[in-house]
């Protein structure tokens, strides 16, 4: 029901995911024979999500990090902030002096 109602290519992005255990136990192992175990939805619906979810650009933030400077009239602890703030999306430790 789910692929139903995303649309067509769906199915298509349904197939390219692996799951764990891409056999139903007690089956044998010969391309003939094997069949997709069933999915909960649970497992499917995490893979689209992480299908469709951008990821960041490290990289990117990264040198906004590195390129941040304290603006004219910009208070002290807003600066802080600031820089604490963009530390936390590029997983970068402050570090102190």
């Amino acid at each position: 029901m789910l692929i139903y109602c995303l649309g067509e290519q769906a199915e298509e992005i349904y197939n390219s995911f692996t799951f764990p255990g891409a056999q139903v136990p007690g089956e044998g192992s010969t391309a003939q024979t094997s069949r997709p175990a069933e999915r909960t939805f649970a497992e499917v619906k995490a893979k689209f999500e992480n299908h469709f979810i951008a990821r960041r650009n490290v990289i990117y933030k990264r040198a906004k990090f590195n390129q941040r400077s304290q603006l004219e009239g910009e208070k002290v602890d807003e600066f802080t902030t600031s820089l604490y703030e963009l530390s936390i999306v590029i997983m970068v430790p402050l570090r102190r002096n």
